[in-house]
């Protein structure tokens, strides 16, 4: 997962932190895919999150198989997280439309206090970018086969599956 972030005397010191808690790399903007399609000219550095699990798994999937994802502008958080994973691992072809996002972001709002007052104000770190290099949180995470205007997501998804099928029987 790539994300941008503002470094500065408020935040350097929690990010620090959290990067090293999360074992999260401070990368180059440039060597992000895509970047020219973020709007990032306010934030001034760059991050890569890597998470990989390793789950030992009672049962092996079954390989003449296809999963498929349905997802709305009502996906968010967990749910968009799961259609990114889908679309960057192709564990699942994921059809509708783009999710509403909030599923990218690894560091959580951070606590920041106020020079002056010492109050503390929360506010989100990181800009988390999707697959096309976009704010995650503006424009959610863009399924594999989008839904044509007026179409039923569900009858969308259940024709890819079926020229899916057409496909494989020849």
């Amino acid at each position: 997962k790539y994300g941008l972030y503002t470094e500065n005397k408020y935040t350097k010191e929690f990010i620090d932190i959290i990067f090293e808690a999360y074992k999260i790399k401070k990368i180059e903007k440039s060597t992000i895919p895509n970047i020219e399609n973020a709007n990032s000219k306010h934030k001034n550095a760059a991050k890569l999150t890597i998470t990989i699990y390793k789950l030992d798994v009672a049962y092996k999937p079954r390989e003449d198989r296809k999963i498929w994802l349905l997802i709305s502008n009502k996906s968010h958080s967990g749910a968009d997280q799961f259609a990114g994973f889908c679309r960057q691992t192709g564990f699942a072809t994921v059809v509708g439309e783009n999710t509403a996002g909030a599923g990218m972001s690894v560091i959580g709002p951070l606590p920041i206090p106020l020079p002056k007052s010492g109050a503390l104000i929360l506010f989100d770190s990181t800009y988390a970018l999707n697959t096309e290099g976009m704010s995650n949180a503006e424009f959610g995470t863009a399924p594999d086969i989008h839904v044509k205007d007026g179409q039923v997501p569900m009858q969308a998804c259940m024709e890819a599956i079926r020229e899916y099928d057409a496909k494989e029987k020849k």
